[in-house]
């Protein structure tokens, strides 16, 4: 293997996706001081044209309206229909971040629920633990094995026996397609990137239709570099009197300087009134270090608020943010299971929920710390089971 392609290989490995993010702050970002860059104008139609005047567009307008009422069904509704087999055993490899052990907590309900063992095995968004992780996963000879946020070439050999074996091997929030190895990818890729549009929509809509749009974007993450070009774009796309400016922070900084480096930016870009935030806890101290620099807070809009997000969006300090992993997802993975198990294709849980636009302003919020998007989909989920 030449130098370069082991090079990419470690660093494709270390890019666990957003789900594992506020776990890696010291990790695989790359080490090393942070450091952050500003870009200017986006280019293309909204910076040649952003002197044409303001005015929201249809399009942003119908899109925060059709997203502000929370969902209420679960992505399947097709019933089991079958006997489903107990005593079955389910690996997940569990990354340790919040969201993460959200999910696995999900799990073990739902595991009781069908009579099944969970077996959990934490570990780091390293390459060693990875490895580590997924070979501990062959060795308990699971009928089933689930993780969240590592992409496949984190674990390609392991994966390779799991698929000799016709292990079924379920993801979430990865950005590789089903069917590639993965047998299911649950809001993959697409899905993402569709819900950073809807939150550019929403920014939209409370600018004005005009102004400087600011965008905090975490290094390092392929999944993060997807979901915020979206947003980038949707701006481009909805807002031909809008420009965006782009500060890049490395995972390095989160839980340490990232909320002064926000607010220095900030400080030498006083016409951002509007901040996207490419993951929630990124914003973790920023009121205060904002106030403590007499900056003015702008408007923030996040991705994947954790509980320590749920407070700011109550209290209107974050506007407005779109739900990342939730419990539904521990859930989901279950029924897919069960599906595979009764000999049926896992085509019904490609689907997901509705997306949501969490915000005060809505009276929309989740009440529970795990932050389900739907309150009752535990009993949705058992009504398809037959329980």
């Amino acid at each position: 293997m030449s130098e370069l392609r082991r090079t990419l290989r470690v660093r494709a490995i270390c890019c666990a996706t957003a789900a594992i993010l506020a776990l890696v702050a010291a990790g695989c970002g790359g080490g090393g001081s942070s450091s952050s860059s500003t870009s200017g104008d986006t280019g293309g139609t909204a910076a040649e044209e952003g002197s044409q005047g303001g005015g929201v567009s249809e399009a942003a307008e119908a899109a925060v309206e059709k997203f502000k009422d929370s969902p209420t069904a679960i992505g399947p509704t097709k019933p089991i229909g079958k006997p489903i087999p107990t005593g079955k055993k389910i690996v997940y490899v569990n990354c340790g971040a919040e969201a993460c052990n959200n999910v696995g907590e999900a799990m073990e309900k739902a595991a009781k629920v069908l009579d099944w063992e969970l077996i959990q095995i934490n570990t780091e968004p390293t390459p060693q633990a990875i490895q580590a992780a997924f070979t501990q996963a062959l060795r308990d000879e699971p009928d089933g094995i689930a993780e969240l946020g590592f992409d496949k070439v984190s674990f390609e050999r392991q994966l390779a026996e799991m698929n000799a074996k016709k292990i079924p091997v379920l993801a979430a929030t990865g950005t590789d397609e089903s069917g590639s190895g993965i047998d299911l990818q649950i809001i993959g890729s697409p899905t993402q990137g569709e819900s950073t549009r809807v939150l550019a929509d929403k920014v939209i809509v409370d600018a004005g239709g005009e102004g400087e749009i600011g965008i905090v974007e975490l290094t390092a993450y392929p999944s993060i570099k997807i979901y915020s070009a979206s947003f980038r774009e949707q701006i481009e796309k909805d807002c031909q009197a809008c420009t965006t400016t782009t500060l890049q922070v490395q995972p390095t900084s989160i839980g340490k300087d990232a909320p002064t480096l926000i607010t220095n930016w900030l400080r030498a870009n006083p016409d951002i009134h509007h901040v996207f935030l490419s993951l929630d806890q990124l914003g973790s101290g920023l009121s205060a270090a904002l106030k403590g620099a007499g900056v003015e807070a702008p408007k923030i809009y996040s991705k994947a608020p954790g509980a320590e997000g749920l407070p700011l969006l109550e209290s209107g300090e974050t506007t407005a943010a779109v739900p990342g992993p939730t419990p539904e997802v521990g859930w989901q993975f279950m029924d897919a299971f069960a599906r595979s198990f009764t000999g049926q294709s896992f085509a019904e849980d490609e689907k997901w929920t509705s997306l949501v636009l969490w915000s005060a302003e809505y009276e929309n919020l989740p009440t529970e710390k795990t932050l389900p998007v739907i309150a009752d989909y535990e009993k949705q989920y058992e009504e398809l089971w037959g329980k």
